[in-house]
């Protein structure tokens, strides 16, 4: 922690009192980088560190992967951990993170996947805004019911008695009209 608080203060990341409140925070608790983040922009202090570490910076401004790419990879996980697989490379996967230094995200991806993944830093809203646009809302519910037999099912018969309560019932339905009304309200739709 002390060498991190060092390269971003001689960087001008971070002043003093920044340093002495990410100090506070972490003696609380509170992960590094989510210490890091409420002191200072986090596409600065990933600059920094990126440059330091000699890990790659990514501007995804311009990122378009096909889906046929993505579709490799668990959308839960990329959801939960805030990751993001860019590009083959050198027969490594690179994916986008903002937690240089906590793995469990990359480590979960590589584990269901038996890839070799290679971090690659961007900010978090980034990632989270690309995913979003490439894999749309509820994917990993989308995914899930896709790959469940119980899924979804074409009834042929028309049942004028049957119950629609029970048929809300699945619970991966109920997930995915919660993710899209989650989704509208933040952002403000009508």
């Amino acid at each position: 922690m002390n060498d991190v608080l060092k390269i971003l203060q001689q960087d001008s990341v971070l002043d003093p009192a920044a340093v002495a409140k990410v100090r506070e925070q972490v003696s609380r608790g509170v992960l590094l980088e989510d210490a890091l983040r409420s002191a200072a922009p986090e596409d600065k202090i990933l600059k920094s560190l990126a440059a330091h570490f000699e890990v790659p910076f990514a501007d995804l401004a311009a990122y378009d992967a096909p889906k046929e790419f993505l579709a490799r990879f668990p959308a839960r996980i990329l959801l939960k951990q805030h990751l993001l697989p860019l590009k083959e490379e050198n027969g490594a996967i690179l994916v986008a993170t903002s937690r240089l230094f906590d793995t469990a995200g990359l480590d979960e991806l590589t584990l269901s996947t038996g890839l070799d993944l290679r971090p690659v830093l961007a900010p978090t809203a980034d990632i989270d805004r690309c995913i979003k646009s490439h894999l749309g809302i509820g994917a990993d519910t989308l995914q899930s019911m896709s790959a469940d037999d119980n899924g979804v099912k074409i009834v042929e018969e028309e049942n004028d008695d049957m119950d629609l309560s029970m048929a809300a019932e699945d619970a991966s339905i109920i997930r995915f009209v919660n993710q899209v009304l989650a989704e509208a309200l933040e952002l403000r739709a009508t």
